[in-house]
């Protein structure tokens, strides 16, 4: 794998995560959340790299396949607006941090932006006591009817 390739460094970003400074605490090693954050990009990517059928290279990183991207995480995927938000974030993260280490990247790297669902748009479901009693009582009931 070419040590310019969108998966060959976020592979070397996971492998070094013990050894990243966090910003704002001063701590060293990401959070296991951060790594599988990580990780869940280096999944999805591989995919998106299947889906358009080649390899993409931090120099070839430029708006066009960043569109063929979110288009992709849109329709085909259907990922939730703050996920598809995330993972942008996480992507030019990759890329700075490669141009950091003397990779050459292309000059949108530096304008990917991230996004998210605005919040009056986002709805929240909560349930009461007795609405989460309901549902554990027809849990058992079903699994009652499965046994018999």
């Amino acid at each position: 794998m070419n040590s310019n390739s969108v998966l060959f460094q976020i592979d070397y970003f996971i492998r070094n995560s013990p050894y990243k400074k966090v910003k704002g605490s001063g701590n060293i090693g990401l959070s296991d959340n951060s790594v599988r954050s990580y990780k869940s990009l280096r999944r999805i990517w591989d995919e998106f790299e299947n889906h358009i059928g080649g390899t993409v290279h931090l120099t070839e990183l430029n708006k066009d396949i960043l569109q063929q991207f979110i288009h992709w995480m849109i329709h085909l995927k259907k990922y939730s607006v703050n996920y598809q938000g995330q993972l942008l974030k996480l992507l030019k993260s990759i890329s700075k941090e490669a141009e950091r280490g003397g990779e050459q990247i292309h000059d949108y790297c530096n304008h990917i932006e991230s996004y998210r669902q605005r919040k009056i748009d986002r709805i929240i479901v909560t349930l009461n006591q007795n609405e989460i009693n309901k549902i554990k009582a027809l849990v058992s009931f079903s699994f009652c009817l499965t046994i018999v």
